[in-house]
């Protein structure tokens, strides 16, 4: 029995993995994504939003989004797996075909993909350009309060 028990340990993951799955589910336009490289390993887990509710881009690729290739990791958190070779998400029927490929699709690049790659980074840095603005609001008004606290003149009081 021990033998048994030994063999099927639970998965272990890194914080940061643990980390990006509990982000996922506060966040309903991202979703988790393990990444299939052309060496057929797999990276991540990681976040990333989906554009539009049709796209993803991940590693500056565009990903076709096909909510019938989500996978349920635990019967909990979203996943796909996508491959760095194709558009398309790997599902339960394509695991043979993976396997057994020898030849490697190219994505095409036509203008719509590029367009949407386009705009998916500008909406990224217009999101950072928001968070950095605030920030530095955070930190003038903690310098301000600093100095009206700790830098007033006191007054001697008379000693009666």
């Amino acid at each position: 029995m021990k033998d048994f028990e030994r063999e099927y340990r639970k998965f272990k993951m890194k914080g940061k993995a643990k980390r990006a799955m509990a982000k996922s589910l506060k966040k309903k336009d991202e979703i988790l994504v393990f990444y299939m490289n052309l060496r057929r390993e797999l990276e991540g887990p990681f976040l990333s939003k989906i554009y539009g509710g049709n796209f993803l881009v991940i590693k500056n690729h565009v990903y076709r989004f096909n909510p019938k290739r989500v996978l349920r990791w635990g019967n909990k958190y979203p996943v796909v797996i996508v491959r760095a070779w194709d558009r398309d998400f790997v599902g339960c029927d394509d695991y043979e075909e993976i396997m057994e490929s020898g030849d490697e699709k190219s994505t095409i690049n036509d203008p719509v993909l590029i367009k949407a790659v386009i705009a998916a980074r500008l909406a990224e840095g217009k999101a950072r350009k928001g968070n950095v603005i605030i920030w530095v609001i955070v930190g003038i008004a903690i310098v301000v309060g600093a100095m009206m606290l700790l830098g007033g003149k006191k007054t001697p009081t008379p000693k009666p």
